[in-house]
């Protein structure tokens, strides 16, 4: 018998087929029809995969007319019935790949059940029990197998020849004096990782150190189009955070927030302003944001080309949607697995921004470590690098010879897959909106061109169809 919930993810999954392309081109190769237990939903979903594999349009329209060729008048209108339920009753943030999974599971368990009583029904008198037992193991086997698309199966040959072409690309860039990864926005730390690569990367400090602001300088810094992910502040927050970093300095934070700035300052105001809305930084504000929401925001965006990076702040404030976890840290450890699966397909730096526990504030210097992390496991195990932010000045300490700590800031690399661990060190300024190198004063290292305005991510309801405000 049909399970209730999964009538509904059967239904779920065919509306987004039918109203959202970018789902019906990533997920149709990935689905079977045996996975629907509804017939309705079966058919259905024969005549959509159809219709993509014949390069045919797939909406409500087409398929109607495709099934009304094939079926009564009467099914027909049963069928653009149901669709039209299923199609409006779908967001863009539905949970796809765990809706196939469920599906799939299901499937495979129906199926163990149908291929041992039909290999024991086919069972005869002179049918021995090692032969019905090999032919149930290679039923069972070609089941496995036939829902298990190894679509990343390459030979030495390919993976070697991935390489060479990388190398030389790489080498291009190096000769022209470019980054083989994409722009910090801080020399030194250049220096140390090559820019940031493509790999997940998690920034993590207690609270207070300057985790926000960091990820905000590093998204402005990369003249490039990102995603930044933000969970934590409000709009207003947000905003006033950029614009400080913008305006170098020539308004005073204390009197921004409380809306007393002074009329040169209010002229600085402006003009931040209009560089904000000339940056190529897009955010997208959800204070409750499930992470295949998350995911999908930012899919979207990477086919648009209008993502190269992605920040997420912060790990803590993500939450697991379409699927339960036994507990908090499992919870953690399947969010990271998604994001790290993510950051594979799409091949670009994502970095999440994470908190970490009380312990670093029992030791005499403060310096955090791996454990540090909360539900650190899989972090710590799925990460590419791990990067802690120390700020010694905020603890009052003193450095080697005595001297109290300022504006320092240090990077510390306990976990770097491509590279050494290691320090990298740095300085912000009074407000912790502009950071330089260790050696500089403190100014924007990078003005970003000003190319496209602000745009800023928010609930599907005010989206146009490009996906934006």
């Amino acid at each position: 018998m049909k399970q209730p919930e999964n009538e509904q993810i059967e239904s779920s999954l065919i509306g987004s087929l039918i109203t959202m392309p970018e789902v019906l081109q990533e997920y149709t190769s990935k689905i079977e029809a045996g996975y629907f237990t509804g017939e309705l939903h079966r058919a259905i979903f024969e005549s959509i995969k159809e219709m993509h594999q014949n390069a045919k349009a797939v909406n409500l329209l087409t398929l109607v007319k495709e099934l009304s060729i094939k079926n009564s008048p009467e099914y027909s209108r049963t069928a653009m019935i149901e669709l039209s339920r299923w199609g409006t009753g779908v967001s863009i943030f539905e949970p796809i790949a765990d809706y196939i999974d469920i599906l799939k599971n299901d499937y495979i368990t129906r199926s163990v059940s149908t291929i041992i009583t039909e290999q024991t029904l086919l069972q005869t008198s002179e049918t021995k029990g090692t032969e019905l037992a090999h032919n149930i193991i290679k039923s069972l086997t070609d089941l496995v197998e036939n829902n298990h698309v190894d679509e990343q199966l390459i030979s030495p040959s390919e993976l070697v020849q991935f390489e060479r072409n990388l190398y030389y690309l790489q080498c291009e860039k190096a000769a022209r004096g470019e980054l083989i990864g994409i722009q910090t926005g801080l020399e030194q730390l250049n220096d140390f990782t090559g820019g940031w690569q493509s790999e997940l990367i998690i920034l993590a400090g207690r609270p207070s150190m300057g985790k926000t602001a960091c990820a905000l300088f590093h998204g402005l810094s990369t003249g490039t189009e990102g995603i930044y992910i933000n969970c934590e502040m409000s709009k207003s927050q947000l905003a006033q955070r950029l614009i400080l970093r913008e305006s170098s300095g020539a308004i005073d934070s204390r009197r921004l927030k409380k809306r007393l700035l002074t009329e040169p300052e209010r002229l600085e105001y402006e003009k931040a302003i209009g560089k904000v809305e000339r940056t190529k930084f897009n955010t997208y504000y959800k204070p409750a944001c499930g992470v295949n929401e998350a995911i999908r925001v930012i899919k979207k965006a990477h086919r648009k080309g209008q993502c190269n990076w992605a920040i997420i702040d912060y790990l803590q404030l993500l939450h697991l949607d379409g699927q339960k976890a036994q507990s908090r840290e499992q919870e953690v450890s399947i969010i990271v697995k998604l994001l790290k699966r993510t950051q594979l397909e799409l091949n670009i730096p994502i970095i999440v921004l994470a908190q970490i526990s009380r312990e670093v504030e029992k030791r005499p210097s403060k310096k955090p470590i791996l454990s540090d992390l909360r539900e650190s496991g899989e972090i710590e195990q799925t990460a590419d690098s791990v990067i802690f932010i120390w700020r010694p000045a905020y603890y009052n300490l003193q450095d080697e010879n005595g001297s109290e700590y300022t504006n320092e800031i240090f990077y510390l690399f306990e976990k770097h897959r491509q590279g050494a661990v290691g320090v990298v060190e740095f300085r912000h300024n009074d407000t912790m909106t502009d950071f330089s190198d260790y050696n500089s004063s403190i100014a924007p290292l990078i003005k970003v061109p000003a190319l496209k305005p602000l745009k800023h991510f928010t609930d599907t309801e005010n989206w146009d169809s490009e996906g934006f405000i």
